[in-house]
């Protein structure tokens, strides 16, 4: 193995032996399922795989440059275009996004949504607005009314995306105060939780466990939860929702837990994804695979956003059929304690 990874990188077929984990307990406890290890699939979640069109990922090149340049003379990094802390071939971190950054995105999502949307509504709303009217407002009156109700979600889609397009990124986009909350670095194979003012936490990645827990709703739904344990520290916790955000799709949060154990596995690439496109050149054992492969280095930056749209789709489906609660645990076989499977 390369010289670039450090003893503590975590490779998925060479897993030291662990002793038996610490007894934790609690609401989580019994509401969440551990989630096996290995054997894993080459997905992501949707908020890991659909957020970056290819279209983006050709406009944000030249940011991307001026990262690296930045980096080299070890220089802060702002303005980034991505999913909120850093991602690069080594480092996968989160940073809760600024307000104004959550306002402009939200509103363009509820203005865009709204604003093609509403029109479906326009014919019913149109008769209703005449029936009470009693014919005291003539239909051209009416059918001003309806557009004036419909024009608030035109104008708010059109600033929004104004706004996010037009001016530069460090304007609206920035990360909250807050900073870093938690990092995944492959180079290391440490995981990281950044608490300022009592300490970090750090500790390899094979001494954490995913769990998959259920979260009522005012409404009564369930929700699924994914969250990541500290083996010896229970009380450590990382709450994946960033990358799996809460909801009724199981399949969304089991796709995150795949892709991110293939992100820091040394023993495979980096997830084929939009996401780190531009940095597989980087990493030392994806560009070897690459080059094994024949695979073509502008896969996703060549590619038209129709043509994404349908792997996302794909995507989705294959997540769908993910079967991680019946596979055999990797981890079964180095941490005293956990039942095996019968078969590795």
């Amino acid at each position: 193995m390369s010289n670039y990874y450090s003893t503590t990188a975590y490779n998925s077929q060479t897993i030291p032996d662990q002793s038996a984990a610490t007894q934790w307990s609690g609401l989580e406890k019994s509401t969440a399922t551990r989630l096996p290890w290995g054997n894993t699939q080459p997905v992501a979640s949707q908020n890991m795989f659909d957020i970056l069109l290819p279209s983006l990922l050709r406009r944000n090149v030249a940011d991307w440059q001026e990262e690296k340049q930045l980096r080299a003379k070890g220089e802060a990094i702002t303005g980034r275009l991505d999913l909120g802390g850093d991602l690069t071939e080594e480092v996968f971190s989160y940073a809760p996004l600024a307000i104004r950054t959550r306002f402009w995105l939200y509103a363009h999502a509820a203005g865009e949504t709204l604003t093609k949307w509403f029109p479906i509504l326009l014919v019913p709303f149109f008769f209703i607005s005449w029936l009470a009217a009693g014919g005291e407002w003539s239909a051209l009156e009416l059918l001003l009314l309806t557009f004036l109700c419909w024009l608030p979600f035109l104008i708010i889609w059109l600033i929004s995306y104004a706004v996010m397009n037009w001016l530069p990124t460090n304007w609206w986009l920035a990360t909250g105060r807050k900073g870093i909350v938690w990092e995944f670095n492959r180079r290391t194979g440490m995981v990281t939780i950044v608490n300022h003012r009592k300490g970090d936490f750090s500790a390899p990645f094979y001494e954490w466990d995913a769990y998959l827990g259920m979260v009522p709703t005012n409404s009564g739904v369930m929700y699924y939860k994914l969250s990541l344990i500290h083996r010896y520290q229970p009380k450590k916790i990382i709450d994946l929702s960033h990358i799996a955000p809460l909801g009724p799709d199981q399949a969304n949060a089991l796709a995150a837990w795949d892709c991110l154990q293939n992100f820091m596995d040394i023993s495979q690439p980096l997830p084929d994804i939009p996401a780190w496109d531009y940095y597989r050149k980087n990493d030392p054992v994806t560009v070897k695979y690459d080059q094994q492969t024949g695979r073509d280095p502008n896969y996703w930056m060549g590619m038209s956003d129709e043509h994404f749209q349908q792997l996302c789709s794909d995507m989705r489906l294959q997540a769908r059929q993910l079967d991680t609660i019946g596979r055999p645990d990797l981890m079964s076989y180095h941490v005293q304690g956990l039942p095996q499977s019968s078969n590795k």
